[in-house]
């Protein structure tokens, strides 16, 4: 596994790691990000940037910019991001992770982080504008999710959902709708959901890089 970068990083269940301070993950240049892993990389789509500064991130424009990957079926799941947003969405919903099928997406909306598996399930914290923020979204079936937030748990369900093997998007949904302006640094998925001492591993692993 070449998480030499970050080897406190929880890898169990782990099956795509997309950190652009990692050259193997992304040269620093053109529109392949590697998974460190194996398999599911990504394709960026109409422009999105790279920058060295926090180490490594790539910046999302909001009008059109996407990354293109392809996902497994899942029933157990999480995913991390680590990211900057510029806006804090209210009424317009924006998308960080949409998913084949759209029967699991995951997105900000009412100034929320927001599951969707079929109803709207919202963060009782608001999205935090202008500073980096890590948040994580896991799932257990169809009979538990939850929402953390720079590694303490915001919110949980008693509701899931799978995901659908197939075309998945970050920051956008459908291709071009909902499409967030924004900072991505490290994405992590998860073929389990992960339990609370884990999101902090991970989150004290990564938080110095962003300032935290």
């Amino acid at each position: 596994m070449a998480l030499e970068h970050h080897p406190r990083v929880v890898s169990n269940g782990m099956f795509l790691y997309y950190d652009p301070s990692n050259y193997r993950s992304y040269s620093g240049s053109g529109i392949t990000v590697e998974n460190l892993l194996a398999g599911y990389g990504a394709t960026l789509v109409n422009g999105p940037t790279f920058s060295s500064s926090n180490m490594g991130y790539l910046s999302f424009d909001g009008a059109n910019d996407y990354a293109q990957l392809t996902l497994p079926a899942l029933t157990n799941w999480s995913f991390s991001f680590w990211i900057y947003n510029h806006t804090v969405p209210n009424l317009t919903e924006k998308q960080l992770l949409s998913t084949n099928g759209d029967p699991t997406g995951l997105s900000m909306i009412f100034t929320y982080y927001n599951i969707w598996n079929g109803v709207s399930n919202l963060s009782t914290s608001s999205v935090a504008q202008s500073t980096w923020t890590n948040v994580v979204f896991t799932n257990v079936g169809f009979s538990s999710s939850a929402i953390y937030i720079n590694g303490s748990l915001d919110a949980s369900f008693n509701s899931g959902n799978q995901i659908y093997s197939g075309n998945a998007q970050i920051f956008a949904i459908n291709n071009t709708f909902r499409n967030t302006p924004a900072y991505l640094g490290n994405f992590i998925a998860y073929d389990r959901s992960l339990n609370a001492s884990e999101v902090l591993q991970n989150y004290n692993a990564l938080k110095k890089r962003y300032g935290r």
